[in-house]
């Protein structure tokens, strides 16, 4: 549990230590990669107009996924759904999940990503974004791993609305 303890340290210790939003997702996206091993993770944000959601940071994303991944629709694909809903989405197949959204099938597929798991980033009762991480083994995502993603993005939320009040 050590090391899940040290990434949730770490967030809490950007978010209280910094309104720079930039740094804390940076914090934020090193941690988790580092130190749970994963191949890739992507921090979304919901768009102005409130449609969209936007690529704020990634961490290991092939270069066809980052483009696919840049904008997203609110409503649609796997990251889209999950930002529409605020439920967390875990897959052990992601390129077969028939929600994935054609040109991001291709990009996954391409890659061989496999496990999937993403959360929403709220605040104050309000859907601010999305936080993804992706590897490319079958291993399926632990009940700790889906909650330190839950609980970092928890951490992101209230970065988000400190820098938003400051």
């Amino acid at each position: 549990m050590e090391p899940h303890l040290r990434i949730l340290h770490t967030v809490a210790q950007a978010v209280s230590g910094s309104l720079d939003v930039d740094e804390v997702l940076r914090t934020a996206l090193d941690a988790l990669t580092h130190v749970t091993g994963h191949e890739m993770s992507s921090l979304h944000l919901l768009a102005a107009d409130g449609e969209h959601l936007e690529l704020k940071g990634e961490r290991g994303l092939p270069a066809k996924l980052r483009d696919v991944n840049v904008l997203l629709p609110v409503g649609k694909g796997q990251l889209g759904g999950v930002a529409a809903t605020g439920a967390t989405l875990v897959l052990k197949s992601a390129a077969d999940d028939p929600t994935l959204l054609p040109a991001a099938r291709e990009a996954m597929a391409d890659d061989r990503i496999r496990g999937l798991v993403c959360v929403a980033i709220h605040s104050r009762d309000r859907i601010l974004g999305t936080l993804t991480l992706g590897r490319r083994t079958d291993e399926p995502f632990t009940e700790r791993e889906i909650t330190l993603v839950e609980a970092t993005a928890d951490q992101i939320g209230i970065a988000l609305d400190n820098a938003r009040l400051y």
